[in-house]
């Protein structure tokens, strides 16, 4: 045990006197005095403690993280630097949410078993597997390993063991420490790593108990561990660290909050202790780096447990540069486990060894596909929609009026940082939430007002732009001034690019408020026709930093117009567009990706809704000032006429992997499988496509019996537009069950015929509402065989005719010029569309809410 840490009182006094961060406050607690001081950094968002370590990492240095889930956590940080990381991949990824989930250890018992059965040689206890209704487990997996059959539950403990071996291989170990409370099976006389199921208690009285062990015990246990790693992993450092992940819930009877602070000031303690003696051992603050720091910053308001991503990120960042590994990630927008929530089939390579990450998918491909980097962006449904409404409780989260009143308290106590960074998690919160809300998103009037409210106080302090560098403007032409959050390159780009290219007369300023890194990837600025030298990236800083460097920024820009493409959580461009430095009300351009987001309910801003069904629901269904601009593509021509006279079909479709889900319930391998085998047709898939996709469809034809090579895949063209014509494309088929919107535009303006896919007949005006009228709908595969067999010359040109004509009269630019003119106002809306889809969101937003009022506590849930 360890010894107490006596220091002479001359080096005590000098330790106090000589150092920025021995005090807790310089003073009555007044913010702007030291910044060194706990209160000011507190107060500035994460406080980052001050260490001195006692080794450096190195470049070559090879990581295996181990203990509870906030080890996870440090993985994906250590992957966003592309550091090696053995821990990372395991060889079954059974558990919902991260893949080794199931290798989790949570406490020090449960770490020292594994090292010593994978590096030490010690026998592991054949007895500590069990049996119940039929199926095996190992308890020292996590909880949420599956019970399998006894001979797959020992093939996968050789895995484990094979895993945990990887230590041998690495010359940094992280273990990060969870909880005292472990469970004991006396019959194997083991510690277990999850718990037995009360049906187990049960069978077996007596065989099983809770330890909760002590300060001394975890001391020992550490030092044993320490002693493991030193003799079997060679020339290994150790950082020990505690999870400030709260304990989920205790078997002791007391009080959850108790018993987690017990347990934490325990292993806190213990980690400390238990380094000292060890040169090559270190106890790193990351625990008291997240408890001490405001908690609306620090804590996922869903469970007010889980660490936001970006405390996570400002922890890693510091722990990394205060051992000389650096700190920064290329792009902090990332976070691994949303990702492969977002995108199943990407999910589903990794788990199958196809890739090493999502990361490294989403640099290789994602970015390029304009893939979603969270659940929230998947969605093009509108399934909720709580606007006007006031105060809903979205339990497990915090709620509304709960935000509301802590951030209006934090603006009061002059905590602005505190204030936004609320509005910001309250609105992730929502699109996170995926038992109330998935495949939702929300707004809400409240929010908005408090952002613009915030953006006011602002705008009133001193500014600091000296950061900022000016575009260089060399004419004097009237400014308009785009707003992004990022460079993500899709639809959103390219509408801003269409908007520029419709007003020639005007020039344009870019300002990206969370662009990672310059310099701004190329084929942003080309597909938004914008000279990098107008397009300008914030400084990395607090939400607070960032929207006073975009306030001070539009103060010395003064656009005549600005437009807001911001994603649904962007606080800094929300309070800056409505801080009244603006000389004229901003353009808030309503994407289909973010129905709505923040800022859809801001006053005096002109809202703009670039489809028919997201007009219609913003101006009638929620009464919004809404105006329709709709979605054009440069008109290259209409294609050259196609005679259709032979059997043998040329079909055509396009769209990222995302919009071909082989789940859905008309799955895309077995459509075209159908297709190609029972008409004879030969089909173009234009764009990027996954390898199990590829594989699926190639079995799918196998199995039809349909010739492989009618199926041909075109990762990339220049011009889909272009690709119709040289293709000598029939008929297109719209990608399913995800619609396309911009494509299909192309596809119209170049005269070819598409069909779009009507899930069913209460949703064909909203899986048709961007179709041109005389446009045919297929339900099942069936359908779509019979129109390809329909096609012929007369068919053909007709459907050209519709298609080429309904281009000209909604989606042409001309008509982008002639609204942008009259000042966004006056563009047609499709006849046919309007009355069909008011009735169908009318419906569907009752519907919806009194489907969430079910979920949650009458007094919870407000009119």
């Amino acid at each position: 045990m360890s010894g107490r840490n006596e220091i002479l009182g001359s080096t005590a006094w000098d330790n106090l006197l000589r150092s920025r961060h021995s005090r807790w406050s310089d003073g009555g607690g007044r913010t702007g005095g030291d910044p060194g001081t706990a209160h000011a950094r507190i107060a500035a968002g994460i406080a980052l403690p001050v260490v001195t370590p006692k080794f450096q990492l190195r470049t070559n240095d090879v990581y295996f993280c181990i203990g509870s889930c906030f080890a996870r956590n440090i993985e994906d940080h250590l992957l966003y630097r592309r550091l090696p990381t053995l821990s990372r991949q395991v060889p079954f990824a059974e558990c919902s949410g991260r893949l080794n989930s199931s290798v989790d250890k949570f406490t020090t018992a449960s770490v020292l078993n594994e090292l010593r059965w994978s590096l030490a040689g010690v026998p592991f206890p054949e007895d500590s597997l069990v049996e119940e209704n039929g199926a095996w487990r190992d308890l020292h997996l996590a909880a949420c390993a599956p019970a399998l059959s006894l001979a797959e539950v020992r093939e996968r403990r050789a895995q484990t063991l094979q895993y945990f071996g990887r230590v041998r291989n690495a010359s940094v170990v992280i273990i990060t420490l969870g909880s005292v409370e472990a469970w004991h099976d006396a019959q194997a006389g083991v510690m277990l790593n999850a718990a037995p199921t009360p049906g187990l208690i049960g069978r077996f009285p007596g065989r099983y108990s809770v330890v909760v062990s002590d300060y001394a015990e975890n001391v020992r246990l550490l030092r044993e561990t320490y002693d493991v790693l030193n003799a079997f992993a060679g020339d290994v450092r150790i950082i020990v660290t505690v999870s400030p992940v709260p304990m989920g819930e205790t078997f002791t009877g007391r009080d959850v909050i108790v018993a987690n602070t017990y347990a934490k000031a325990t292993l806190r303690a213990a980690a400390e202790d238990s380094a000292r003696a060890y040169a090559n051992a270190d106890y790193y603050p990351s625990y008291d780096a997240i408890t001490v720091s405001h908690r609306a910053l620090a804590y996922n308001p869903l469970d007010n447990r889980h660490v936001l991503d970006t405390a996570v990120q400002a922890v890693a960042a510091q722990f990394l540069t205060d051992y000389g590994a650096g700190g920064d990630v290329e792009h902090p927008e990332f976070v691994e486990l949303d990702y492969l929530n977002a995108n199943s089939d990407v999910r589903a390579a990794v788990v199958n060894k196809q890739l090493a990450s999502g990361y490294d998918h989403w640099l290789a491909f994602g970015r390029d596909e304009g893939r979603p980097l969270s659940v929230a962006q998947r969605s093009f449904e509108l399934e909720l929609l709580v606007g006007p409404r006031r105060s809903v409780s979205t339990r497990p989260f915090d709620t509304l009026d709960g935000t509301l009143a802590r951030a209006e308290a934090a603006i009061a106590a002059g905590e602005l940082e505190a204030a936004l960074r609320l509005i910001r998690s309250q609105v992730e919160a929502w699109f996170s939430a995926s038992a109330l809300t998935r495949n939702a998103l929300w707004g809400s009037r409240e929010l908005d007002a408090l952002a613009v409210q915030l953006g006011r106080i602002i705008a009133d302090l001193p500014a600091d732009a000296s950061d900022l560098t000016l575009p260089r403007i060399d004419d004097a032409r009237p400014l308009d001034v785009y707003l992004f959050t990022r460079t993500e390159v899709g639809a959103h780009v390219a509408v801003a690019g269409d908007l520029v290219r419709a007003t020639p007369d005007r020039t344009n300023v870019v300002v990206l408020t969370e662009q990672p890194a310059e310099p701004v990837p190329a084929e942003f600025a080309e597909r938004f026709a914008t000279p990098p030298e107008r397009i300008v990236c914030l400084p990395r800083g607090s939400l607070l930093e960032r929207t006073r460097a975009l306030i001070a920024l539009l103060k010395r820009l003064r656009p005549d117009r600005t437009f807001l493409f911001n994603h649904h959580h962007d606080v800094s461009i929300i309070a800056a567009a409505g801080s009244g430095v603006l000389e004229t009300p901003p353009y808030y351009v309503h994407h289909a990706d973010h129905l709505p987001a923040l800022g859809t309910f801001m006053a005096d801003a002109a809202h703009i809704d670039l489809t028919p069904r997201a007009h219609t629901f913003c101006s009638t269904v929620l009464g919004l000032p809404s105006a329709y601009v709709p979605l054009v593509a440069d008109d290259r021509g209409r294609r050259t006429p196609s005679t259709a006279t032979s059997g043998a079909r040329v079909l055509a479709t396009s769209g990222s992997p995302a919009k071909y889900d082989l789940s859905y319930r008309h799955p895309y391998h077995k459509v075209v499988a159908a297709l190609l085998a029972r008409t004879g047709a030969t089909l173009y898939h234009i764009g990027p496509l996954f390898d199990e996709q590829v594989s699926a469809i190639r079995g799918a034809l196998t199995e039809a019996g349909a010739d492989e090579a009618r199926w041909r895949h075109i990762a990339f063209v220049p011009s889909v537009w272009q690709a119709m014509d040289d293709l000598a494309v029939d008929l297109y088929i719209n990608s399913f069950p995800q619609r396309g919107g911009r494509v299909a535009v192309e596809v119209m303006g170049s005269g070819t015929p598409a069909v779009w896919h009507a899930s069913g007949p209460r949703y064909q005006s909203v899986d048709l509402h961007l179709a041109y009228p005389e446009a045919e709908a297929w339900a099942d595969a069936g359908e779509l065989i019979e129109i390809v067999r329909r096609i012929d010359a007369p068919w053909f040109e007709a459907q050209a005719n519709a298609a080429r004509s309904h281009y000209e009269k909604v989606h042409h630019p001309a008509l982008l010029v002639q609204t942008a003119a009259a000042g966004f106002r006056g563009a047609p809306l499709p006849a046919s569309s309007h009355e069909r889809l008011y009735a169908f969101e009318f419906e569907h937003l009752e519907r919806s809410w009194h489907g969430l009022t079910k979920l949650i506590p009458p007094q919870d849930a407000s009119s």
